[in-house]
C-alpha cells in the first residue's frame, strides 16, 4: 500500500481539522499575546505536518494507509488541544506514532479478513 502524501497536503488536512475548533469556540488555549488565532493554527499545523511527514519518510512501512493515519493524527491533535493543552513536539511525535500503529492495525485486520 503506497499512499504517500506531500507535506502541503498533510498541513492542509491538519489545518482544516484545527479550524473546526474555531466553530466550536474552544480555542482560547491557542491564543498567545503576540499571535492571532490564525497565526497560531498555522504554526501548530506546520509543526505537526513536519513531524508526520518525517515519520512517513523514515518509515518505509507498507502496511499503513497514510491518509487514514493522518486523519487519526489530526483527530488526536484536535482532542489534545480541546482538552486545554498546547502540544509540544514530543506530544506530536507520540500522536504520530499512535496514529501509524492504529492505521497499521486496521490494514492488517482487513488483510486477514480477505484471507
Amino acid at each position: 500500500m503506497n499512499t504517500t502524501l506531500y507535506y502541503g497536503e498533510i498541513v492542509a488536512r491538519i489545518s482544516g481539522k484545527l479550524y473546526s475548533i474555531n466553530r466550536a469556540n474552544d480555542y482560547e488555549v491557542l491564543l498567545k499575546k503576540d499571535m492571532s488565532f490564525e497565526d497560531m493554527l498555522c504554526d501548530i499545523s506546520a509543526d505537526a505536518g513536519r513531524v508526520f511527514d518525517t515519520f512517513e519518510d523514515l518509515s518505509g512501512e507498507h502496511f499503513i494507509d497514510w491518509r487514514k493515519a493522518l486523519d487519526h493524527y489530526a483527530d488526536s491533535l484536535c482532542s489534545f488541544i480541546l482538552s486545554g493543552r498546547m502540544p509540544t513536539m514530543a506530544d506530536m511525535i507520540t500522536m504520530a506514532t499512535k496514529s501509524m500503529e492504529l492505521s497499521r492495525a486496521e490494514c492488517l485486520t482487513k488483510a486477514k479478513a480477505v484471507l
